[in-house]
């Protein structure tokens, strides 16, 4: 007699996903579980940080280029936080803001709907990420 086969692995909870779409950071990815939390800036304190971008390395050759593409970034920006599943909380930490969807946030902002759409976050003077949830598969 053979053993039942086990039932299937019930899908984890995912990923905040954090996609650089513009600027230095256009190509980065940063991934986030829930309970995870990262800043994005200038200085190589941030999590996800200009310096270190593949953008900025490319740029490295024009000091005045890479001076303009910073500019208006914070070296902690904002910060961004997976609180649970399918949600964000965007914080600014700058004097420059940050905008959410186009608009400026002056307080924390969560996003409860990323499992339906994605959000964009605007700051500096072309930065720009994208925010969506990636469900994690059922396939081991």
């Amino acid at each position: 007699m053979t053993a039942p086969a086990p039932a299937p692995a019930a899908p984890g909870p995912g990923w905040l996903a954090v996609v650089g779409v513009q600027g230095l950071l256009r190509g980065e990815v940063l991934l986030l579980a829930p309970g995870q939390e990262a800043t994005l800036g200038r200085g190589s304190g941030s999590t996800l940080p200009l310096t270190r971008s593949a953008g900025y390395r490319a740029m490295s050759g024009d000091p005045q280029g890479l001076r303009a593409a910073c500019q208006g970034v914070s070296r902690r920006h904002f910060r961004l936080r997976a609180p649970a599943p399918g949600e964000a909380v965007v914080e600014d930490l700058s004097r420059a803001g940050t905008f959410v969807d186009g608009s400026r946030i002056t307080a924390p902002l969560h996003l409860r709907d990323l499992r339906d759409r994605s959000h964009a976050v605007l700051f500096g003077r072309g930065e720009r990420v994208e925010l969506s949830w990636v469900p994690r598969s059922g396939a081991p």
